[in-house]
């Protein structure tokens, strides 16, 4: 509940109570020195003030992230409006590939959490936790499409620090959307691992 609470407090009245922190920056440096970003995350902690982290130390960079609306009433409107104030376009999955075009295309970056379920017709069987799960190939896609380097992240918490936590790039270059999909699915296994207490799970992806 407590970040929750969190988000609530950033999204609702711009409070922002912690010390913004990229653990790991050396490997968004690089990449931006060659295009933009796929981020690959998942719901945990307070998973919505990684866009005040992000902007904290790259104001001048463009990104998207993908909503899915899943039943017909959301909050999708309130998280665009909240989120825009932040230099962060959200678009609502499912028919955004121009809006995502015309900002990956100019060296704007992406936010896909893929620990959902989610109605997409590009998939690959992986293994996680032990099971066979259907995972989107949308960052190997738009890695391989626009130039992006794929890069894993978290937020996580360690007392007044906010922390956006980052992993080591997933190679995708001369690499099968299988591979790539699969070292994904890893390393969203490790962060649930690491973010268990604080994981928020939408649906059954990994209960089935």
């Amino acid at each position: 509940m407590r970040q929750r609470y969190d988000s609530f407090l950033f999204l609702k009245f711009g409070k922002f109570k912690y010390k913004s922190n990229i653990i790991n920056k050396k490997y968004l440096d690089r990449a931006f020195k060659t295009g933009g970003v796929a981020f690959v995350s998942i719901h945990a902690d307070s998973y919505p003030l990684g866009v005040k982290i992000f902007g904290d130390f790259y104001n001048n960079r463009k990104i998207i992230i993908p909503f899915y609306q899943k039943y017909k009433v959301s909050a999708y409107k309130y998280f665009k409006k909240k989120f825009s104030s932040h230099g962060v376009e959200m678009v609502r999955l499912g028919g955004a590939m121009r809006e995502v075009e015309s900002i990956l295309s100019k060296g704007g970056s992406i936010v896909l959490f893929l620990d959902a379920e989610l109605p997409v017709k590009h998939a690959v069987r992986v293994k996680m936790f032990g099971k066979d799960v259907s995972l989107s190939t949308g960052p190997y896609y738009l890695a391989e499409k626009y130039g992006l380097t794929i890069i894993p992240f978290c937020v996580d918490r360690k007392e007044k620090n906010i922390n956006l936590r980052l992993f080591k790039p997933i190679e995708h270059k001369g690499k099968s959307k299988e591979k790539v999909t699969q070292e994904a699915a890893d390393i969203i296994e490790k962060m649930i691992l690491m973010n268990l207490r604080r994981w928020q799970l939408f649906d059954k992806v990994l209960q089935n």
